[in-house]
C-alpha cells in the first residue's frame, strides 16, 4: 500500500526477517527503512546480508547502490548500480538505477560520465524524470556547457511545470541533504 508509514516498513520487514531469514527481499526492506530513519551502519549491514543471500537480485544491488550512495560510498554504489543493470538490464526501473549512479558520478567529479547516465536515464518512458533531467543539467553546468544546460532546464522545466528552486529545495528528501551541506 502507498501510504504505508516508515514504521509500518520496518515492522512488516522484521517480520518478513523473522519468518524466513534467508529472505533476501525481506532484508533489501529493512536496509532501506535503516537508510531512511538514517541509520546507515544498520542499513548497509541488511544490505550485505541480501546481496550474500542473492547476489543476482537487481533489486538488492539497487537498494544497497542507494544506500552507499547516500552515505557517500559513490565508488561502490556505482558498482552496486552496474551489478543491478547488469542483472536485469531491461528492468522498467533501470532510470532509476542510472539516476542514482549519475549522482555517485557527479559527487566523484566525473561530469562527462554523470550527464552521458543521466541523459539515458531520461530517455525511459517514465513522465516524471526530474531528479535524471536536474543531475544531466547539473553536469552540463560543471562542464561549462551553458547553452546545452540551458536546454535541459528547459527540458525539466517541462517536465515539471512550475519548478523552482525553491520548491525543490523544499522536497523532503532535499531538507536533510541541504541542512547537512548548508546549501
Amino acid at each position: 500500500e502507498p501510504s504505508v508509514t516508515l514504521g509500518e516498513l520496518l515492522d512488516e520487514a522484521f517480520q518478513a526477517v523473522a519468518i524466513d531469514r534467508s529472505d533476501s527481499l525481506g532484508h533489501s526492506a529493512l536496509g532501506v527503512g535503516f537508510m531512511e530513519r538514517g541509520q546507515l551502519t544498520d542499513a548497509i549491514a541488511e544490505h550485505q546480508v541480501a546481496v550474500s543471500l542473492n547476489p543476482n537480485s537487481s533489486f538488492a544491488r539497487y537498494a544497497f547502490g542507494y544506500t552507499l550512495e547516500d552515505a557517500g560510498r559513490y565508488d561502490e554504489a556505482i558498482e552496486q548500480f552496474d551489478a543491478a543493470l547488469r542483472f536485469n538490464p531491461k528492468d522498467p526501473a533501470g532510470w532509476s538505477y542510472l539516476t542514482l549512479k549519475s549522482s555517485s558520478l557527479y559527487q566523484l567529479g566525473r561530469y562527462d560520465e554523470a550527464f552521458e547516465v543521466a541523459r539515458v536515464a531520461t530517455r525511459f518512458p517514465v513522465v516524471d524524470l526530474v531528479w535524471a533531467c536536474i543531475h544531466m543539467t547539473a553536469a552540463l553546468g560543471q562542464l561549462n556547457r551553458k547553452d546545452d544546460a540551458r536546454a535541459a532546464v528547459v527540458e525539466l522545466c517541462g517536465r515539471r511545470p512550475g519548478l523552482t528552486i525553491a520548491k525543490f529545495r523544499s522536497w523532503p528528501h532535499n531538507m536533510n541533504q541541504l541542512r547537512q551541506k548548508s546549501i
